[in-house]
């Protein structure tokens, strides 16, 4: 799916109309009137990322609890560089059993 939004966003990027500008130094092209494709497909990655962010957040977060980590550890992803690596480095540590004690099953 978002395969497809980036592409059709692509092709809007692609027939949009374009300016050279120059300011001495070096030249740029800047977009002067983006397609309807390109703020179409922006749109709609945008409404996708807010779908998806609660949903990713709290998978990412489950994962965590069970390596026995502590789900606030996600926030480690801000970090420049090395953030997502840490990440991802404790999403692929084994599950353990000392994780069922961020279970709550007398809430359940």
């Amino acid at each position: 799916m978002l395969a497809v939004l980036y592409t059709i966003f692509g092709i809007g990027a692609a027939t949009s109309s374009y300016q050279s500008v120059s300011n001495g130094y070096a030249e740029t092209a800047v977009m002067t009137s983006p397609s309807v494709l390109y703020v179409i497909a922006g749109i709609l990655i945008a409404l996708w990322g807010l779908a998806i962010l609660v949903p990713s957040l709290a998978l990412y977060w489950r994962r965590l609890h069970d390596a026995n980590l502590p789900g606030p550890f996600y926030f480690l992803g801000l970090i420049p560089f090395v953030g997502a690596i840490i990440l991802l480095v404790f999403a692929l540590m084994g599950s353990k059993p000392e994780g069922q004690r961020f279970d709550r099953p007398d809430l359940g």
